[in-house]
């Protein structure tokens, strides 16, 4: 190796560790993807996310990124295995730099969260003509609630009348918590047979950041166990 070359290898080095250490006991084996050392005992994490770089042993010059390390312990566990168990006595560093593992494993995580998740079903044994049969007091039926905590983006909700009698007025209406109440914030009268069959409550995209029901009425006394499909996309925000 040129001289100048190492030189320059172990300055940068040197500028970017965060911590050099030796290994106090054996690391996992078969899965060769821990180290221990005790005196990481009761330290802050500044370790997960970070490269853990061997500097001895049968896996000298290996790296991996560090997904977890145990302040009770001095435990580090790694994204990829390294080629061999890390033994007792084995020199590391911490680079102080995030991992090539760290980044694709956070660029997945919102990939994920684009993807969302689909929803396809039905309801059935429905009474749209209940009085006061609906949660909020309203006349009509529950047709589905989507309960979170968090925020989360409601696509394209779609509820179905095609089972309603011919000509009936269909209302459907839409409640969100407000303040930790749920409160209505939509309303609509569709007609069977006149409007399509196909309702979109949600048509496009809806942030919310509580519960969201869906309610639906018929001023037809036959609609009292109907069948309602419904269907929505949930992608979450954090």
């Amino acid at each position: 190796m040129n001289r100048h070359y190492a030189l320059a290898r172990q300055a940068i080095l040197r500028a970017l560790t965060a911590y050099t250490g030796v290994t106090t006991a054996d690391g996992a084996t078969p899965a060769n993807n821990t180290l221990i050392c005790a005196n990481l005992k009761g330290r802050n994490d500044f370790i997960t996310n970070k490269t853990i770089l061997i500097g001895s042993g049968d896996s000298n010059r290996e790296d991996s990124g560090a997904s977890a390390f145990g302040t009770l312990t001095g435990k580090i566990t790694v994204v990829t295995p390294f080629g061999a168990q890390i033994k007792k006595g084995t020199i590391f560093r911490v680079l102080n730099i995030s991992t090539v593992q760290a980044d694709i494993a956070d660029i997945k995580a919102q990939v994920n969260k684009l993807a969302g998740s689909e929803v396809d079903t039905q309801v059935t044994g429905k009474d749209l003509t209940a009085v006061g049969g609906g949660t909020s007091g309203e006349d009509g039926a529950d047709i589905l609630t989507i309960s979170t905590t968090t925020r989360k983006k409601v696509h394209m909700l779609t509820v179905s009348m095609k089972n309603c009698q011919a000509a009936a007025n269909i209302i459907v209406r839409l409640y969100t918590k407000v303040y930790g109440n749920f409160e209505e914030f939509y309303s609509q009268t569709f007609i069977k047979d006149t409007d399509p069959d196909a309702i979109m409550a949600i048509n496009g995209t809806l942030a919310i950041l509580a519960d969201l029901r869906v309610e639906m009425h018929s001023d037809d006394a036959l609609d009292n166990n109907v069948t309602v499909p419904y269907s929505y996309i949930l992608e979450d925000m954090e």
